[in-house]
């Protein structure tokens, strides 16, 4: 083999290897915008999945308070009573004594 023919196939050699390294590059390329897509897809989903359960907390909590509120009015409804009950009796011990 002569000097030329072997630099016909380092040239050969050369633009084989440069097409191959555009190609990966291109395929890379590719790749990353399909991970960067799956991403942004499952940042969606996982944000959706975030604000369905902040609205079920929410919900529960709503309940919970109307529930409390109602234990609340029963609570201070209950007080009065007594303290009612208390001044009538205390009243007619009183007032029945006076008698």
């Amino acid at each position: 083999m002569s000097v030329e023919a072997d630099v016909e196939v380092l040239k050969t050699q050369i633009k084989q290897i440069s097409n191959d390294f555009v190609e990966h590059v291109n395929q890379n390329r590719e790749d990353f915008k399909e991970v960067h897509s799956r991403m942004t897809t499952m940042q969606r989903e996982i944000n959706q999945e975030i604000n369905l359960t902040f609205e079920k907390l929410y919900s529960k909590l709503e309940e919970n308070e109307k529930e409390i509120g109602g234990l609340e009015k029963w609570k201070w409804t209950a007080g009065g009573i007594i303290l009612t009950l208390t001044f009538v009796m205390t009243a007619l011990q009183t007032f029945g004594a006076l008698q």
